[in-house]
């Protein structure tokens, strides 16, 4: 097709959808198709990766086959099974528009953009892919991928307003969830944001950005927030072979296990642990060390080994828990928590042993 300022977006499915039906990945929600597949699918893919959730999202769905099944379910069922995924504040959010989509919807998703948008979790971006994937409605859903080529192929940057509309007046009546997976396949796969693959892309012979020397430009870089350097410590007690898990409470994070710990350096580690804990604590070396990123916070959590002068309480903590340390990996754990135990290795003798007995182990659900 020769080059021309103007794209008809008419000529645009044509180009696209066949390339699609060749090269879409096979994907578990692709496979199988159903309106509660497609939400769950988006809300899980939000800030993670396509390799992360492949492996989870059958479980997952096996788990919570409908509203319905989640709205029976606990909050802290589905944290618990949405574990290592992370912002868990996805998980609770889907929690309670499952709840609200069975009290006000019969157990339906949604087909009203202002009914599904009434939901908590869902935004502009997934009420589109939900309601255009799963309900065939003529909707755009513009993430990061569908911002890159449609910003190169009209060669400019836009502001998400005017983004917005303009993936709005490409979304064809015919065929709208399929055109809104392909342009987010083409930007996954092709039109990447570093080396893209223009040597096969459907859209070659129409991007403005290509014929322009300018793809590597588009869309253009937006500020990043300053990141702030943080440090954590937490505490690795043992007794008897088990070690002490704690359960955070309600808030960020809320549901998941921990070494018990906070955001403090070792010198006033002590104090805030006794806090924590209700007891008296020394902290002794450090076993662990790890490097995460939660937002805008870099931060080095270290593990150290402590003992406490007598039993723990929960205190803050909703929950304590002794497990063997293989059985802790079973648990859903915090990111660092699961860092810092992938850091340490197993010892022969515990160094640092509680005085206290060590309490039942209530088992983490499945």
């Amino acid at each position: 097709m020769r080059q021309r300022d103007a794209v008809d977006p008419a000529d645009l499915p044509a180009l696209l959808l066949p390339w699609f039906a060749r090269n879409a990945r096979v994907l578990p929600w692709r496979t199988r198709r159903s309106a509660w597949r497609s939400w769950v699918s988006e809300l899980m893919l939000q800030q993670t990766t396509v390799a992360a959730v492949v492996p989870r999202f059958e479980g997952f769905l096996e788990r919570f086959p409908s509203p319905a099944a989640m709205a029976a379910a606990t909050e802290q069922d589905v944290v618990d099974a949405w574990a290592g995924l992370g912002y868990y504040s996805r998980a609770r959010n889907l929690h309670r528009a499952a709840t609200l989509a069975v009290a006000r919807h019969g157990g339906t998703v949604p087909r009203d953009p202002d009914a599904l948008r009434a939901l908590p979790g869902i935004g502009a971006y997934t009420a589109g892919a939900i309601l255009s994937i799963a309900h065939g409605v003529r909707a755009a859903c513009v993430d990061g991928n569908i911002r890159r080529v449609l910003s190169r192929l009209d060669g400019r940057d836009r502001t998400p307003r005017d983004l917005e509309r303009r993936a709005q007046e490409l979304v064809p009546a015919d065929r709208p969830g399929e055109w809104n997976e392909a342009l987010m396949e083409l930007g996954a796969t092709v039109c990447r944001p570093q080396d893209p693959l223009c040597g096969v892309c459907p859209f070659g012979g129409v991007c403005r950005a290509r014929r322009l020397g300018r793809v590597a430009a588009l869309p253009a870089a937006r500020a990043r927030p300053a990141t702030a350097a943080a440090v954590a410590s937490h505490a690795w007690i043992e007794r008897r072979g088990t070690i002490l898990l704690a359960r955070r409470p309600p808030g960020p994070l809320g549901g998941l296990w921990e070494f018990p710990g906070a955001r403090v350096a070792r010198r006033a580690f002590p104090r805030a642990l006794a806090a924590l804990l209700g007891t008296a604590a020394t902290v002794a070396a450090p076993r662990a060390e790890v490097r995460h990123t939660i937002t805008r916070w870099r931060i080095t959590a270290t593990l150290y080994d402590t003992a406490l002068a007598c039993r723990p309480r929960p205190g803050p903590y909703p929950e304590l828990a002794w497990v063997a340390r293989a059985r802790a990996l079973t648990f859903p754990l915090t990111a660092a928590a699961r860092k810092l135990l992938a850091a340490t290795a197993p010892r022969s003798r515990t160094p640092h042993a509680s005085a206290a007995p060590p309490a039942p182990a209530r088992p983490p659900r499945a």
